[in-house]
């Protein structure tokens, strides 16, 4: 019988986009006469958006296997430090999660580990978030990064997300490295840099002897390759996920995109508020104490930190409606260079 997984990545707190991709995905099942619709996610449930605690309950609930994000880690980690693994610009969001997040939720997310072993089905493939080379905080967004990580997969196949960038890479003849990236829209195989990959069809898995990385995109901040803008091709600001179809006629895979209501995301991100002792709400203990904390080290981390905090209410403020909000409509381009 056929199994079919959803593949989910970067879900980052907008439940709207995650229940739009959950819906997609038992109605391809439906589709396809799966015999059971699998979930498993790569990490980053949570920060950036407005609803952490839901999200986190439902891949609690129904996500088989989960990998820990550089997100998870930062909200997660007791200590403060780990906020400085995230942009300066975008630490009042990570600071606000922090504080709302339950802390049963916290420590759900605080087990999640980097690497997953994988069950017997999936047993060709690794899951991981960022990077096997550099960790949950390095990028694989171009051809060198892939290669420095495809040498290190063990298996056949390595599922990864943290670039918000659906696609995927794949080792062909003379150990030639080839990126492929999710279009909107049919295009030739003209690219220079970069092939295009269809959304929305089913494609055979690249065969034994071609590993590949395969990164289903984000689910809750979709974000448009670099290489896809210099072409000229719109963004696409729909939530995206991958298909798996195993143990059918042929093992395939599946990019797709979902419209959500992004309205709705919008509209609970304006509703975002920050207080002082915020985290003395019901459901919430842990770092009710931190700001104290950190005004109390001498080192200068804390010190911008500090900064960050005084001005909490602007700022957060400030990066719902100058990044966040256009991230998620589409509005703004992603500044990637290398």
């Amino acid at each position: 019988m056929m199994t079919l997984y959803a593949v989910l990545s970067d879900i980052h707190a907008n439940l709207q986009a995650l229940e739009a991709v959950v819906e997609d995905a038992r109605r391809v099942a439906r589709r396809e006469k799966a015999g059971k619709l699998h979930f498993v996610c790569l990490g980053d449930v949570v920060d950036y958006g407005p609803q952490p605690n839901e999200c986190v309950a439902w891949v609690q609930e129904n996500a088989e296997l989960v990998v820990q994000g550089n997100h998870e880690k930062a909200v997660a980690d007791p200590f403060p430090q780990a906020i400085y693994t995230i942009l300066p610009s975008y630490r009042p969001i990570t600071l606000w999660t922090r504080r709302e997040l339950e802390d049963e939720h916290r420590k759900v997310i605080g087990d999640w580990k980097f690497v997953h072993a994988a069950p017997p089905v999936l047993a060709d493939f690794t899951l991981f978030h960022g990077s096997l080379a550099w960790g949950e905080d390095g990028y694989i967004h171009h051809v060198r990064a892939a290669g420095e990580n495809l040498r290190r997969l063990k298996t056949d196949y390595g599922l990864f997300g943290h670039t918000h960038y659906q696609g995927y890479f794949v080792e062909e003849e003379f150990g030639k490295v080839v990126m492929a990236l999710a279009c909107p829209e049919r295009l030739p195989n003209r690219m220079d840099k970069w092939r295009p990959a269809e959304v929305g069809k089913w494609k055979a898995l690249p065969e034994h002897g071609q590993p590949a990385l395969f990164n289903p995109g984000s689910v809750g901040q979709p974000r448009c390759h670099p290489y896809l803008t210099t072409a000229g091709i719109p963004g696409d600001n729909r939530a995206a996920y991958m298909l798996l179809k195993l143990n059918g006629s042929g093992r395939q895979f599946q990019f797709r995109r979902v419209a959500y209501d992004v309205k709705e995301t919008v509209r609970r991100l304006r509703g975002i508020r920050w207080s002082e002792r915020g985290s003395e709400a019901e459901g919430s203990s842990i770092y009710k104490d931190e700001a104290d904390a950190v005004r109390r080290a001498k080192d200068p981390l804390s010190e911008m930190l500090t900064e960050t905090l005084d001005q909490m209410p602007e700022r957060l403020s400030a990066l719902v409606e100058g990044t966040l909000i256009p991230t998620i409509t589409g509005e703004m381009a992603d500044d990637w260079r290398w």
